[in-house]
């Protein structure tokens, strides 16, 4: 109920939906999270946004490669380089190893603000992340 809540613009309920969890000693987890915090940022509340995660590391749920994304891509929208890059070094000190989305985040971002030299060096990172091939078991094939 709260992702339907967070993607369809009600972030308001949603966040009211988790204060009730949280009140009924319920442990949200990194996709409730990042189900909020990606919701906040759609919506252009970035501030909310990092308050909800710093509050989730201070609850001891990890952020992972999604929630870092979701952010910088927030970040990236909103011209806000330097916090995006600052933000992209922090996962990375973590250890987190970041997918092709947060780098194709960070191009368009670099691009939008005509930082294309940085856009170019990106997309050389963009070429080198893994890509997995995910069949379905009733593949014809």
């Amino acid at each position: 109920m709260q992702g339907n809540y967070a993607k369809n613009g009600m972030c308001g309920k949603a966040m009211s939906l988790l204060n009730t969890m949280l009140q009924n000693s319920l442990i949200p987890n990194s996709v409730t999270y990042n189900t909020l915090i990606d919701g906040l940022c759609k919506e252009g509340q970035i501030d909310i946004a990092f308050s909800l995660f710093d509050s989730m590391k201070k609850k001891h749920c990890n952020p992972d490669e999604w929630t870092y994304t979701v952010l910088v891509n927030g970040l990236c929208k909103e011209g806000k380089l330097q916090q995006a890059c600052d933000l992209f070094n922090e996962l990375l000190e973590k250890g987190i190893a970041p997918g092709a989305v947060i780098y194709t985040a960070l191009v368009d971002g670099h691009c939008k603000c005509d930082k294309i030299d940085i856009a170019l060096a990106l997309m050389v990172c963009v070429e080198r992340v893994p890509r997995t091939l995910h069949l379905k078991s009733s593949t014809p094939w």
